[in-house]
């Protein structure tokens, strides 16, 4: 089993450094809403300051969303997964997904938080703890994408639909990245209550996502 995960996983990581079409928009994507931001707030530097945690995590949600069309799409059009499914579960092949974009996009993505801290002005102190909470909290998010990668295989033009939908399932994720990154607003023990309930959202997504995911491409293969 752990070599069909880590086969499954290279094969996804590979495609995404053969083809970085995908990680150059998200990253683009990424850094546009961070140039952006200070010109609707005309360049308050201390309100974007005190806000720039919001606003890097959610750039970062809203560029990760980006990659669900591109999840399943390559595979269903050139039937490699059909051919996986013979081999491997699809639960297995969802999870493994999941790792390979947080390997390959997200983690990348991650990479650029330094310099979106500058831009927005975020004080130094606040970058360690930004980064923690990017770190715990996106390995969720890797698992949404690959549960609504899934759930654009059953609409032929519905992934900014799917996009939309997902985008609640993120909130929760939102919400406590952003209270575990304000370490200096909130206090210590705000800052790991947040890193806590990151992680077990993680937990919960591993448990149920990949599960989910599958059983909408089982679906999907069997109406193909």
């Amino acid at each position: 089993m752990l070599h069909s995960f880590f086969y499954v996983m290279w094969y996804d990581i590979r495609s995404y450094i053969t083809n970085l079409s995908t990680l150059a928009t998200v990253c683009l994507f990424y850094l546009s809403i961070i140039i952006v931001i200070p010109f609707g707030l005309d360049g308050n530097s201390t309100v974007i300051s005190q806000s720039s945690t919001g606003f890097i995590w959610i750039a970062f949600v809203l560029c990760a969303l980006l990659c669900i069309e591109k999840q399943f799409s390559q595979d269903i059009h050139t039937d490699i997964l059909d051919i996986l499914s013979l081999r491997y579960s699809l639960a297995l092949i969802c999870f493994s997904k999941a790792i390979a974009v947080w390997v390959a996009i997200l983690l990348p993505l991650i990479l650029f938080t330094p310099l979106s801290a500058i831009l927005l002005h975020l004080p130094f102190s606040q970058l360690y703890p930004l980064l923690i909470s990017l770190l715990v909290g996106s390995p969720a998010i890797a698992f949404i994408i690959t549960l609504g990668g899934a759930l654009s295989l059953t609409h032929n033009r519905g992934s900014l639909l799917v996009a939309i939908l997902c985008l609640p399932l993120c909130i929760p994720v939102l919400i406590f990245g952003v209270t575990a990154a304000s370490v200096s607003i909130y206090g210590y023990d705000n800052n790991t209550s947040g890193l806590k309930l990151l992680f077990a959202l993680d937990l919960l997504a591993v448990a149920l996502l990949p599960w989910a995911s599958g059983e909408i491409l089982r679906i999907e293969l069997e109406n193909k």
